[in-house]
Order: structure tokens, then sequence, then C-alpha cells
């Protein structure tokens, strides 16, 4: 089962099953920290990478080409990216926290493409995942013309 879920001020339940994080366009009134996933608990089930990859990006409006170059990422101190044929098991046991993001960066000719309304929601994604990995200091900006402040403010 596919259930999208926003994350509020209170406290979630204690998880189970598997969670897919994703990035999500944040209105300037709210918190930057809320976190938006979708949870799959099929309790003895299995899914694989690619499964969950397919169903997430099809709820996000991600075409069936673009969709392609997102996988998902473990939650941890050291992200490791699984592989499409990986099992991953929904026990509620534990839950297995994941990452939904672009792990490969097309051409700049296909990057063209996605800019320019062949996949809107897959370009509009990559930026929400770029901003987000700005913000949280994941990547740097080079001193150019703006300070880091003056980027950090612009990217929030």
């Amino acid at each position: 089962m596919l259930k999208r879920v926003a994350s509020e001020k209170a406290p979630a339940p204690e998880p189970t099953g598997i969670r897919v994080y994703v990035y999500r366009d944040i209105p300037p009134d709210e918190s930057y920290v809320k976190d938006d996933y979708y949870e799959f608990n099929d309790i003895g089930g299995s899914f694989t990478a690619e499964e969950l990859c397919m169903r997430v990006a099809r709820d996000l409006g991600i075409g069936s080409l673009a969709y392609q170059l997102f996988a998902l990422q473990t939650i941890d101190k050291n992200p490791v990216w699984l592989a499409p044929n990986e099992e991953i098991a929904c026990d509620e046991e534990a839950c297995c926290q994941l990452r939904f993001r672009l792990r490969f960066m097309p051409p700049q000719s296909k990057m063209r493409q996605l800019a320019s309304g062949q996949d809107e929601a897959a370009f509009n994604y990559f930026f929400l995942q770029c901003r987000y990995d700005f913000v949280e200091d994941k990547i740097k900006y080079e001193e150019g013309r703006l300070s880091q402040d003056k980027a950090l403010g612009i990217a929030l």
C-alpha cells in the first residue's frame, strides 16, 4: 500500500515497514525541516528498490523515461545507494528509511529536454533536491559574485 504522509508538528508514531522520504516544495510560511514520505506497510511482503522507485515516481508525476535516473539511498551517516534489484523486506520489527533521489545526472542536452517541459516534474524534483543539499550544507557554493549567505537566502 502506497500512502503519502506529510509530517506535521506532532511527533510521528513509531515507524514500521518502509518509508521513502521525498523532497517537496515548501510554502514560504512553513518550516523547511518538514519531511514528506511514502509509507509501505505491506507487512510480511518485500519490494525491490526499482519497484518502490516506480511507485513513488508515478505518484510524483515523474515520467517513465526520467524515473530511471532516480534511485533509493539509505538515510544514515554514510548513505548507500540501493541496487535496483535489491530486495527490501517490509516488517513490523524495524523501519527501513530511504530517500528518493536523482542518482544520475543526464547529459546537458537531456537536461534541457527536462527543463523545457518534457518532464517538468523530474526537473522540479531535481531542483528541490539541489536546494535541500545546499541548505543542509551538503554542497558548497564557490566564492564568486554572491557570498554563501546570500546564495543560501536565494535558495530558501
